[in-house]
């Protein structure tokens, strides 16, 4: 099955040890009720969500039984392509370096391409924390594979803004034009929900 778009959540979401549901950590919460919108909507048409969590949250390991598919950062480990097409959240684990997690999932995840490219999308829609660094690595590195990408501008957070309490407008729009001087188009919020309401999603 071909999908026409897949959602990639770049560290906005959590869960808890003791809890199956997805939490918002502080660092998200001035978008938690889009957040949880988009969650579920996509929750009810089954469309695919690819997501990282953020390294201060809880990393759930291999064996952990929920209701997504745990991609391991060791690529000789393929269990989970089994579940290609049968589930639709992939949790995508970030590798360590010298002790310390790498939070650039397509260099620390070696499994992170190959999730790209058995997902089949005809579009990625990326949202998340991060914008200067994570979020920014996930878009170009879509990009450089061939894909269509598009992100949504209100759920992208500066996380030097989250630090200092302060939004560098200046950067956001620099990195905003960087994306879509390299293909990358902006998809407003209110776009994403009628493109979910109206199922669009699989072909």
């Amino acid at each position: 099955m071909t999908n026409n778009y897949v959602f990639f959540d770049v560290d906005c979401i959590e869960i808890t040890p003791n809890k199956v549901k997805f939490n918002c950590p502080d660092r998200s919460q001035p978008i938690s009720d889009e957040l949880f919108e988009i969650y579920s909507l996509i929750s009810a048409i089954v469309a695919p969500l690819v997501f990282t969590i953020h390294e201060d949250g809880f990393q759930p390991m291999e064996d952990d039984k929920r209701d997504f598919v745990f991609i391991p950062a060791n690529k000789e480990k393929e269990e989970w392509k089994k579940s290609i097409g049968e589930r639709y959240k992939f949790y995508l684990e970030r590798g360590t370096k010298d002790g310390v997690q790498d939070v650039l999932v397509f260099n620390s995840n070696e499994n992170t391409a190959e999730c790209v490219k058995k997902l089949k999308a005809k579009e990625w829609i990326v949202f998340g924390v991060g914008l200067e660094n994570k979020v920014d690595h996930v878009i170009t590195e879509l990009l450089k594979m061939g894909k269509k990408v598009r992100y949504i501008p209100e759920l992208i957070i500066n996380e030097s803004a989250y630090n200092d309490g302060e939004v560098n407008l200046k950067l956001v729009y620099e990195y905003f034009a960087k994306w879509e001087s390299l293909g990358a188009y902006p998809m407003t919020y209110n776009e994403v929900l009628l493109l979910i309401k109206k199922n669009k999603m699989h072909k």
